[in-house]
């Protein structure tokens, strides 16, 4: 498997648990805290995969789903919004472009599950 995985969230320790739980699974996973970063990682990195925390200073994750979205280079790459927001985020971060919505809730069975299933496409 070399799947490469982009995971950004402003929740350090939170984002190198995912990041060494990916990695245990085979995926090329990445990560960054910031926002700003993210469309220059996405378009250097070649990512089929984008785990997209919602709640962000600076740029909020809705903002981040547009922008690949809109952007002839990035429009394939798949979103997956990862958040401890409400369950109307999840519903507006469809509507802002990310592929599947997942809850953080300290278990992250469900949001490797859909990890899997964009990958596997």
């Amino acid at each position: 498997m070399n799947e490469k995985v982009l995971v950004v969230d402003d929740n350090k320790v939170g984002l190198e648990i995912l990041i060494r739980r990916l990695k245990s699974l085979g995926y090329v996973a990445s990560s960054t805290c910031e926002a700003a970063e993210v469309i220059t990682k996405l378009k250097s990195g070649n990512f089929q995969l984008l785990i997209l925390d919602l709640l962000m200073p600076e740029i909020d994750g809705f903002e981040i789903a547009r922008q690949v979205k809109s952007d002839d280079e990035l429009r394939n790459v798949k979103i997956i919004a990862y958040s401890a927001g409400s369950l109307s985020d999840l519903d507006k971060a469809k509507k802002a472009g990310c592929d599947e919505v997942c809850l953080k809730d300290g278990n992250t069975k469900g949001l490797l599950k859909l990890v899997e299933k964009l990958t596997t496409a």
